[in-house]
């Protein structure tokens, strides 16, 4: 039991590496050949969950490490939390795949096998994102990210999808090498040519002209440890306003998540400030919104707001918060828990996703930080010219982290349909097109601007737009009962 053990999570780390920003893709064919051959050999459930998790543990360590990098922004208040950080997160995210383990085991039968553990594994990655606030970061799907083509499907099926697909093509070697069940295997080896055929025909067809709308993206590189600092909070703005001076006339401005560090609603001296910077273009930029109860009670938001004219022309509240950064689950139970982001107050959560609407610009949905990690998470009206993600991921210094948050990024841009604008204060910032691509970007680390144009939404409404986690839920199912009734004819044929 140890070697499998040991072999599960060496497998766990080969997953991981086949996701963003490493992308040895081949590698996820030894990763989920490899779990399924042992899950096919356990004697007993137990056995099946301790190879389930010890895969999971090992894959979401690799995954997950920058995670610490967090914590060592104040290592005197948070450095204690490290050990605690980078092994029971994975080790209860990992419960999951345990969980999917069971079931593979519970329910075996090798003329089903390869499409029942891809359906597995995918309802065990949505209850991750869905369940105790969801945490749907790193989805395997995401290893199709190394092509633009291979992520084109997403339109239709969404990335559970492309994790589906990704656990097919990767298992159907087992068939192969056991000499069992010859054409389900050939076919799940042709997923990705087929992917590659549906990518290229799709962006051979894309919307190609930009719209006449200027961008300009600031990215200020501002240290997490300089970001609140009292005496250097005033500079950080005017460095802001220094890299938006040259923004071309009628452009909207974007700054990232929080880029204003004062409650900018309320404090008429910085909204005129930056309206004589600025003059008459639009400024997007994070800040923060209170709402004042009392003498010492008020309720706190990280927030999106819209500058017109030296006014707040509309703003938007981040629904989606992450727990201990911005909150802490269960506080009264945990009374000695701090959250790691500035400041003692827990953030009120938003109204939830919507679409903001002001005059001059085309409407937008808003996703603040890791809202853009939830592939659900959109107001589904069809309103929304574009997806604007402003972030702060100077937290997690320069390690996979920003990466794989920038890929989700780009993945949102083609299960909508729409493209997306995105500022991060350290990187990575861009302009992706309703396609995934990448117009412009600024690096990891990099102080800098760009300047592009707003690209416009696909020719055609995505399926995955309008349907959401639907079409893949209804494939799942139809893929299982097509498998049964395909090995009940050759039955019956052979007995013919």
């Amino acid at each position: 039991m140890r070697k499998n053990i040991l072999l599960a999570m060496l497998c766990g780390v080969c997953a991981a590496l086949a996701l963003p920003p490493f992308f040895y893709l081949p590698l996820a064919i030894i990763a989920f050949s490899g779990l399924y051959l042992l899950l096919t050999k356990a004697e007993n459930l137990k056995q099946s969950f301790w190879i389930g998790w010890s895969f999971g543990f090992a894959h979401h360590v690799v995954g997950l490490y920058w995670i610490s990098n967090a914590l060592l922004t104040d290592p005197a208040r948070f450095g204690w939390m490290i050990p605690f950080a980078i092994s029971l997160i994975p080790a209860a995210l990992a419960i999951y795949i345990g969980l999917v383990a069971v079931a593979f085991k519970r329910f075996f039968k090798p003329q089903i096998g390869i499409v029942l553990f891809a359906t597995l594994w995918v309802i065990g990655e949505w209850l991750r994102a869905h369940l105790f606030t969801g945490f749907p970061w790193n989805l395997i799907g995401y290893a199709w990210n190394i092509t633009d083509s291979t992520m084109q499907i997403a339109s239709v099926i969404g990335i559970y999808g492309l994790s589906y697909l990704l656990i097919l093509a990767a298992t159907a070697p087992v068939l192969l090498l056991q000499k069992k069940w010859a054409l389900p295997a050939i076919c799940s080896l042709l997923i990705p040519l087929c992917m590659l055929w549906f990518g290229a025909d799709r962006l051979q067809h894309a919307n190609q002209k930009n719209t006449t709308l200027p961008i300009h993206i600031v990215q200020a590189n501002i240290s997490q440890n300089h970001k609140w600092d009292e005496a250097r909070m005033a500079d950080g703005l005017m460095l802001y306003l220094k890299l938006s001076r040259r923004a071309p006339s009628g452009s909207v401005i974007v700054w990232p998540e929080t880029a204003v560090p004062y409650f900018l609603h309320e404090d008429e001296r910085i909204q005129k400030m930056i309206a004589q910077m600025i003059g008459s273009k639009t400024l997007i930029t994070g800040s923060l919104r209170i709402q004042r109860l009392g003498e010492d009670d008020f309720n706190l938001w990280n927030s999106l707001e819209v500058m017109q004219k030296g006014e707040i022309a509309g703003f938007y509240n981040k629904s989606r918060l992450v727990p201990f950064g911005e909150y802490v689950p269960l506080r009264a139970l945990l009374p000695f828990v701090e959250k790691i982001t500035h400041g003692s107050k827990d953030f009120s959560r938003g109204e939830g996703a919507t679409v903001t609407t002001v005059p001059e610009v085309p409407s937008f949905e808003p996703l603040i930080c890791y809202e853009v990690i939830y592939p659900d998470y959109s107001p589904k009206t069809g309103q929304a010219r574009w997806l604007i993600n402003v972030t702060n991921d100077a937290w997690f210094g320069l390690s996979s982290g920003p990466h794989q948050h920038f890929e989700m990024a780009r993945m949102r841009a083609v299960e909508q349909g729409l493209p997306i604008v995105r500022a991060a204060n350290t990187g990575i910032s861009g302009i992706v097109d309703a396609y995934g691509r990448v117009q412009l970007s600024l690096t990891l680390g990099e102080q800098g601007v760009i300047d592009g144009f707003l690209p416009p939404p696909s020719l055609k409404t995505t399926t995955y737009s309008l349907y959401g986690d639907l079409v893949i839920g209804l494939l799942m199912f139809v893929g299982i009962i097509l498998t049964i009734s395909f090995q009940k004819i050759n039955k019956l044929t052979k007995l013919d």
